[in-house]
Order: C-alpha cells, then structure tokens, then sequence
C-alpha cells in the first residue's frame, strides 16, 4: 500500500515538473519551489528523513519576492472545478478557489509549521506529521488542478 501511494506521489511530482516546464515568469519560479519542497516532503515520507529537518528545509523565498506581483494567469487562471476534485472528497472545499488563492494558502501554512517547530520545537501539541501531510496534499491538489 505504502508503495502505491509513494508512486502515485512521484507520477504527481513528474505531473507538476511538466506543468512547470510549460509556465513562465513568476509562474514557473513558483512552480519549481513548490516542486523542491514536494520533493523534499516526500523524503520525509519515502526514506524517514527527520521531520524537522524537512521542515527547516521548505522554501518559501521565491514565493516572498515574487507574491506582491503574482498573478494567477502566471500560472492558470481559472479556479478549481468539481473535476479536480472528484476522487478526492477532502479537497472539495477548495472548489471555487484560484490558482493564487490555492498557492498562498499552501504558503502560508508552510510558513506557519516553520515558525512553530522554530519558536517552540518540543511542543507535542504541534501534530508537524498532520501539518506536513496537509502541504503534501495541497501541493497534490494544485498539482491536479494545473494539470487539467
């Protein structure tokens, strides 16, 4: 089971690297930093890397300088459809949402698992494995979203 699912992910990271090779601008850098971090999440899930250490690594730099002057038609303009979300009923929330609403979501909540594993590291409140799984799906689904 466990294989099937880490196949599935590396189809969707080959998925979102194809869908990055077709963008430009703003929209490809976007794109191969959220592909690095899909990759670097997927260590996690694949090889046992250190949860923190993954962590420490997402990157949200290219998504820092470029967000103020982001425009989802950098990427996709239009908005997630009840197609994208079809065989994934968790994600059926996000049906109406656009590309730069989905993409700022997916930073923000990277942003927010860093700052709480940095300021508070011990914290057993903080489920980082739930959070990180959480990226992991968002990433997926804008992954499918760019792709349709």
């Amino acid at each position: 089971m466990l294989d099937t699912t880490i196949n599935r992910l590396f189809d969707q990271l080959e998925q979102l690297r194809e869908e990055r090779k077709k963008s430009k601008g703003r929209g490809k850098a976007v794109l191969y930093e959220l592909e690095k971090n899909f990759n670097r999440i997927l260590l996690w899930k694949r090889n046992g890397v250190d949860i923190d250490v993954i962590i420490a690594e997402l990157s949200t730099a290219k998504w820092e300088a470029l967000h103020d002057s982001f425009d989802s038609s950098d990427i996709k303009i239009k908005k997630i459809t009840k197609t994208t979300v079809k065989d994934h009923p968790a994600d059926a929330r996000y049906i109406g949402w656009s590309s730069e609403k989905l993409i700022s979501s997916i930073y923000a909540k990277i942003e927010t698992l860093k700052d709480l594993v940095r300021l508070d590291p011990d914290n057993k409140k903080v489920r980082k494995a739930v959070r990180l799984d959480n990226v992991l799906r968002l990433i997926r689904l804008l992954t499918r979203h760019v792709s349709h």
